[in-house]
Order: structure tokens, then C-alpha cells, then sequence
């Protein structure tokens, strides 16, 4: 099965190198983009030696040496677009640039700040990025990332109780996946299916995480952290905006509304009080989103806001409702591959 997604995925990069090579991905992505833009969603610029470290989803993860590479080229062939001459235009009527293009990205990680944020100010472009202001400066974590961690240890150091309580308790019975990069894939797939769990049961899921990590030596460096604020100023200096990813990064459409009106609302509040400088975008967490949440995102005078449905976007489309697309290493590893996605042609 690997070998047979090893060759798909040479055919595709190959694929993708000849439409590029020829020209025809440039035709393609013009026509795709008249009068419209593309956004495209990153979340994580990794460096290689922490690739292994990460307990993110594969994909949300991005290669910095990748990224560098998407920058060339969308600094050679895109109408890049501030997230203010980007709403303007949404909300205005404002025609799109040929090949217009704007750059976010999703939950405030540190490695915006320190691979991301250096890259951009190499090529000179802009960017947005969405913050879930619970977690910024916190030292906390990403549920799904401790959970995943603790797993994989549990399936390590399977012979303990509070491990073998754990794995039980997500539905894992011997043989567990072997403890290398395909079963933490495995094990990750899993967890992103407790999105939709209860917060009970999700608590107690990660209340026995937590005791498993304390109880295990792990050696391994923790990679998976957020922005402080100290960084996020940085940034806003040095030409980076900032956006609202909610507060707790629950799922909107699952709270109650006046909570749905707490997350929005002191989002927002938060990040102006620490920039000084007005916050008109925002992005649903994990993309979900209904008709309450949209008109909790517009009360609080947010000028637009972003799903993760795929498509590109222009005037007329609704502004609460914006599709990306979405960028990680396996979809997009080059150029010409990042080209043949905003192109939608492979």
C-alpha cells in the first residue's frame, strides 16, 4: 500500500512539473482567477528535524524549505492582497486583481513566528493569521496533540495501568499500532475522530493523557506551541495582521449561543486591546459553522470570515462564508504541485 501511494505520488508531482513546464498551469490558474482570489489556508511551517516531533495532523504540517519555494513563486505570479485591500474589495465590489492571492493562517502556532514570519519577510509578503486567544501565551496545548502524544507513549509503556486505561478508553485493544510514524499517523486519525464527543468524555479522555505524560519520561522536545504575545506584536510590526480564530477553539456550532457571543465577541476585544489596531477577519475553528454563528461573527462588526470549503472566492460570494485552500506538505511539496491545487486540476 505504501509503495502503491509512493508511485501516485510521483505521477502527480510529475504531472504537475509538465503543466508547469509547459505553461499551461499559468493559463489554467488565470482563468481559474479572473476577477476572483484564491486563500489559501496554511497552519504549520516545520523545519525537517522537527518533523518527527510534531504531533500535528500531516495535514496542517508544511516543510519550511517548502514553503520558501510556495513564496517564490506566489511573489512571481500572484497579486498578493493585504487582509484589508482583500475585504475591502469582498465587501466594495471591488474587482480582484488578476491572479489575486491571500495568505492565512490557522491557530497561531509558534513556528509562525519562527519560520513562517522570517520567510514572508524575505519575499516581502503579507499574511493573516488567526488566533485562539485562550491559547496564545498560555502554555497550553491543542487537546488533539496531548492526546496523541500520550497514545503513542501508552502504546510504548503499554504495560502500565494508567496506560492500558487509556488506550481503553479510546477504543484500543492489542495488537496496538506499532509505536513508528505510520501507527502515530494511525493514532492521530484516531483522535480527530473525538472531535465530536462529548466535552465530558473528551475531558476525561485527557485528564488520563495528561497522567500518562507525567507518569512517562518523554524525551522527545515539545514543538507543538503557540505564539506568545510578545511575538504577536513582533509580527503586527513587522507587517503580519492579525484575525480571530475564537476564543477556546471549540466548535461554534455546538456551543450555546451565548457563548457562540463570548468566543466572538472577547476574541476580538483581546487581540485589539493587545495591538491597538482594529480586527476585522475571522475563522470558524476547525471550519464548522451555521447561520447563528455567522450572525454572532457579523454583530461583532467582523467585515469577513473564513470556512475550510474548498473554492475560490470574488464579489458576490457571501463574506461570512469564505472557502480556502487548504496548503500541506503532502498536497503541495512544490511549486508546481502548490500551482495544479489553486489551479484545481489535480
Amino acid at each position: 500500500m505504501r509503495s502503491f501511494h509512493r508511485v501516485k505520488a510521483a505521477v502527480v508531482a510529475t504531472a504537475a512539473w509538465v503543466l508547469y513546464a509547459t505553461g499551461i498551469l499559468y493559463l489554467l490558474v488565470a482563468r481559474r482567477l479572473k476577477d476572483r482570489a484564491v486563500v489559501l489556508m496554511y497552519h504549520r511551517v516545520i523545519a525537517p528535524d522537527e518533523m518527527a516531533a510534531t504531533f500535528s495532523h500531516p495535514g496542517i504540517v508544511v516543510a519550511a524549505e517548502t514553503f520558501d519555494e510556495h513564496l517564490r513563486l506566489l511573489r512571481r505570479y500572484f497579486h498578493v492582497l493585504s487582509i484589508e485591500e482583500f475585504a475591502s474589495r469582498m465587501r466594495n465590489g471591488g474587482t480582484m486583481p488578476s491572479r489575486s492571492c491571500l495568505i492565512t493562517f490557522d491557530d497561531g502556532w509558534s513556528d509562525n513566528y519562527s519560520r513562517a514570519f522570517p520567510l514572508l519577510r524575505k519575499h516581502g509578503l503579507s499574511a493573516v493569521v488567526f488566533l485562539p486567544v485562550d491559547y496564545i501565551g498560555s502554555g497550553k496545548r491543542f487537546w488533539q496533540e496531548t492526546l496523541t502524544r500520550a497514545l503513542l507513549r501508552a502504546v510504548r509503556n503499554g504495560g502500565s495501568p494508567s496506560c492500558r486505561r487509556l488506550l481503553e478508553q479510546v477504543g484500543l485493544h492489542e495488537p496496538y499500532p506499532k509505536p513508528d510514524d505510520q501507527g502515530k499517523l494511525q493514532l492521530r486519525e484516531m483522535v480527530g475522530r473525538l472531535k465530536q464527543a462529548s466535552p465530558a468524555m473528551r475531558d476525561e479522555i485527557i485528564r488520563q493523557a495528561s497522567a500518562v505524560l507525567a507518569e512517562i519520561e518523554d524525551t522527545v522536545g515539545d514543538v507543538d506551541t503557540f505564539l506568545s504575545w510578545e511575538q504577536v506584536r513582533e509580527m503586527a510590526a513587522g507587517g503580519i495582521a492579525f484575525g480571530s480564530h475564537a476564543a477556546s477553539h471549540e466548535l461554534l456550532n455546538r456551543l450555546p449561543i451565548d457563548a457562540v457571543r463570548e468566543e466572538v465577541a472577547s476574541s476580538k476585544r483581546d487581540i485589539e486591546a493587545m495591538l491597538g489596531r482594529p480586527v476585522i477577519a475571522f475563522s470558524y475553528p476547525n471550519g464548522d459553522h451555521d447561520a447563528t454563528t455567522c450572525r454572532a461573527v457579523a454583530a461583532e462588526g467582523y467585515h469577513v470570515a473564513f470556512t475550510t470549503e474548498s473554492g475560490t472566492v470574488g464579489h458576490g460570494d457571501d463574506c461570512l462564508r469564505l472557502r480556502r485552500v487548504n496548503v500541506h506538505q503532502g498536497a503541495a511539496s512544490s511549486g508546481p504541485l502548490l500551482m495544479a491545487r489553486i489551479a484545481g486540476v489535480l
